[in-house]
């Protein structure tokens, strides 16, 4: 604990103009890059995890938390399937399902490759597919023969809301000619923009029933879509939700939002940990100057701290004294730069409007990145990890300067005083 007057001798050294010309200035320059690094730190780690809840949430928003996938792509008895799965404890909602893949071509135009998901019309907005995306027509529309196209597929098709559009699956029924390929016309209901490419590219929505027939699955469905109320209890409810899969007749095998994304889960975390790895270096580098700053500070307060310890100082009020110094410098400027990278990413959308409405500039493209505005979600004990990683760099930034100014012998310094 700093003592009264240890603490008033420190406020005398470390004020500018008490502590010389030159030592303010260093104490300025480290107080404005612990300040810039700690703020700049946070407002960057909280952009980062904005993008990954937006990209987590736009990829498990048609996947899933969780897919059971009934072996052999085929699952039976799938209502009672989808009971037992819903019972189990933070599952929200759950969507059975037809998955195929076909050929699609619209008339005059090009053909394409889509990944086809049967979803009961009821059950489309449960998934990501909601009202919001629809670019064209609109999904009350769906249902019967009437599909929904996402948007690039659609571009590349030359479709819009409302034309006639043409599944070929080429495993089709046998002829004395060969195998003939099944076709089957559909009107497009809507189109949406999921917002990730490899969905826009090539998903294609059709009614449950419809699919069923169309790919001859009679009363089956490719596996069951699981939503929970929290994707980071995945890992937790997935022992559960594979107990009722397994059970005494298995009836599917379960695969979770990290498994199937496990790559991208990976270079997320990799990425955030390299990040505030190299953005903590900025905190380190201003730590150097509070170290120059106080060994200047040392050596002009010699005097001071000899007379001092002839007063009847110890050692440990000499440490404490400019420990206290270097800690003011450091702890002043990691609580101000805390309050401002969490008020600026906060209200980072706000500033992007405001800059662009100031330059004329588009400074973030939707188009390019698929989201409308810059992602940021603070999080508070993500804050306070980067307050106290600032705190323990500052405190120790202290201790060289300090030792050597208890290792100061009074005799020596004033003798010629």
């Amino acid at each position: 604990m700093i003592r009264g007057f240890e603490r008033t001798v420190a406020l005398r050294y470390i004020l500018p103009w008490n502590s010389g010309l030159s030592v303010g200035v260093i104490a300025g320059f480290s107080f404005l890059g612990i300040f810039l690094g700690v703020a700049v730190l946070i407002v960057v780690m909280s952009v980062m995890n904005g993008f990954r809840v937006e990209l987590v949430s736009k990829i498990v928003g048609v996947n899933g938390h969780a897919i059971a996938m009934g072996f052999g792509g085929e699952m039976r008895d799938y209502q009672r399937v989808a009971d037992d799965l819903a019972a189990v404890d933070h599952v929200e909602r759950v969507v059975p399902f037809v998955e195929a893949q076909v050929g699609v071509t619209r008339p005059g135009g090009q053909g394409a490759f889509a990944l086809v998901r049967g979803l009961a019309p009821g059950d489309l907005t449960k998934t990501a597919l909601q009202p919001h995306m629809v670019t064209q027509g609109s999904l009350d529309d769906f249902g019967d023969d009437r599909i929904v196209l996402a948007s690039t597929i659609a571009e590349r098709l030359g479709a819009f809301a409302g034309d006639p559009v043409t599944l070929v699956l080429p495993k089709g029924r046998a002829t004395p000619m060969g195998v003939a390929p099944r076709l089957k016309r559909f009107t497009v209901a809507a189109v949406v923009e999921t917002g990730l490419f490899q969905f826009d590219e090539t998903l294609l929505v059709m009614p449950l029933d419809t699919a069923q027939t169309f790919f001859r699955r009679g009363d089956t469905v490719s596996g069951i879509t699981l939503f929970l109320d929290d994707a980071n209890r995945i890992d937790r409810v997935a022992p559960d939700l594979r107990a009722v899969l397994g059970g005494e007749r298995p009836v599917g095998a379960l695969s979770t939002w990290r498994d199937i994304n496990s790559n991208l889960v990976s270079a997320l975390d990799l990425e955030r940990k390299v990040m505030f790895l190299i953005l903590t270096l900025i905190i380190v580098i201003a730590a150097f100057n509070i170290v120059t700053s106080l060994i200047i500070l040392v050596k002009n307060k010699s005097a001071d701290v000899a007379i001092l310890r002839t007063m009847g100082a110890r050692r440990g009020a000499i440490l404490r004294i400019f420990m206290a110094c270097g800690a003011l410098v450091g702890v002043t400027g990691t609580l101000l730069g805390a309050g401002a990278g969490t008020l600026f990413a906060a209200n980072i959308q706000a500033i992007q409007r405001g800059l662009e409405r100031l330059t004329g500039a588009q400074l973030w493209d939707a188009e390019v990145r698929y989201l409308s505005e810059i992602p940021a979600v603070v999080q508070p004990l993500e804050v306070v990890g980067v307050v106290a990683v600032a705190f323990v760099i500052s405190l120790v930034s202290t201790l060289p300067a300090s030792l050597w100014a208890t290792s100061i012998d009074p005799v020596k310094v004033l003798r010629y005083q």
